[in-house]
């Protein structure tokens, strides 16, 4: 049986970056600088809103289990995760272009 030095359990979240206009957070309603957590319905319509105007997205891995886990591996930790994909996005450093 494989042994780790850490095992990870937690929520798989996707952080998305985008980099908007003051008045596209306006005009969604959505404040600078903020971690906005939105549901399903309402991610939708962001995404859509943003490649509609062919706006850049990067996503990468995120929740804190996540996050702790790829830290420790990057010190050299023999690790393993276990989450669930939730549907939802962390709509993280909304910048002003």
């Amino acid at each position: 049986m494989k042994k780790y030095n850490i095992y990870g359990i937690g929520a798989a979240i996707v952080d998305t970056e985008v980099i908007v206009s003051d008045s596209f957070l306006n005009q969604n309603k959505i404040d600078k600088g903020l971690m906005t957590l939105v549901d399903e319905e309402r991610q939708r319509y962001l995404i859509n809103t943003l490649t509609s105007q062919r706006i850049p997205v990067k996503r990468s891995c995120g929740g804190s289990a996540c996050n702790s886990v790829v830290a420790a591996s990057r010190f050299g930790s023999e690790l393993s995760f276990l989450g669930q994909l939730l549907m939802m996005m962390k709509v993280n450093s909304l910048l002003k272009i």
